[in-house]
């Protein structure tokens, strides 16, 4: 149970001690005699009146006053119990695959790493259908598909997310003729420039119909490079295919 410290201030007070004046008196001559004290002197009173005597009074120092003493004043800040407060456990971070390499879309300021990716099965409408994995953090490279910069159909996906932060953000403004640069894992540079953007639509078809859109990810006799998306944000019904020529 954790406790705050116990802390005390003293703030003094700042007053103002005055001094009285003293009596001013005679400085001392050195050369001088001592003086003599004078006799009281009579002076004439009216008739009948006695006279009277007049003597010298000798005024004495005031008592200084005694100086005051300062007072504290103590502020105290009161122990506090603070309950501990249950932290949830951190759930494990799943490590991504080896990366066999990156890409670069200037355009955009995409730079990620490349790591391959795989399939699983998944019964929809009664039929088997091929569905591929996605990762966080990097680009998926579509096993069975051409390797980087070789003859074929190379297919990289990507996330698209709402905060503006995926590995393939804002690929649908791609124009055409815009750079896209490969590295595999050699560091081998591999240019491609955009032929073409197209969204497809995904959420709400019929099986026929997503096999058909799957065409865009089969094996081909050329050799293309193709970029799969999800669009738009925060509701991702289509899909966004970016396919691009070696340049």
């Amino acid at each position: 149970m954790a406790a705050a410290v116990v802390v005390a201030a003293f703030a003094w007070g700042a007053s103002l001690l005055q001094r009285p004046a003293e009596s001013a008196a005679a400085l001392p001559t050195w050369a001088a005699a001592p003086t003599q004290t004078a006799p009281p002197t009579e002076t004439l009173s009216p008739a009948g009146a006695q006279p009277t005597a007049v003597a010298t009074a000798v005024l004495a120092s005031p008592t200084p006053s005694p100086e005051p003493t300062p007072t504290a004043t103590l502020y105290v800040i009161s122990r506090v119990e603070v309950a501990p407060r249950e932290v949830a456990p951190t759930p494990p971070v799943a490590s991504l695959p080896e990366a066999i390499g990156r890409i670069e879309i200037p355009a955009l300021g995409i730079n990620q790493p490349i790591v391959p990716v795989s399939w699983r099965m998944r019964v929809i409408d009664g039929q088997p259908v091929a569905m591929w994995e996605t990762v966080k953090g990097a680009v998926g490279h579509h096993r069975g598909s051409a390797g980087l910069g070789q003859p074929g159909n190379t297919v990289l996906t990507g996330h698209t997310r709402g905060d503006g932060l995926g590995e393939f953000q804002n690929l649908w403004d791609l124009q055409e003729g815009q750079e896209i640069r490969l590295y595999d894992a050699q560091g081998q540079e591999y240019l491609y420039r955009v032929e073409s953007v197209i969204t497809l639509q995904e959420i709400g078809l019929t099986v026929e119909q997503r096999q058909e859109n799957a065409r865009y990810l089969q094996p081909t006799d050329d050799t293309r490079l193709t970029l799969v998306t999800c669009w738009p944000e925060w509701v991702y019904t289509h899909r966004v295919i970016v396919i691009a020529r070696p340049g």
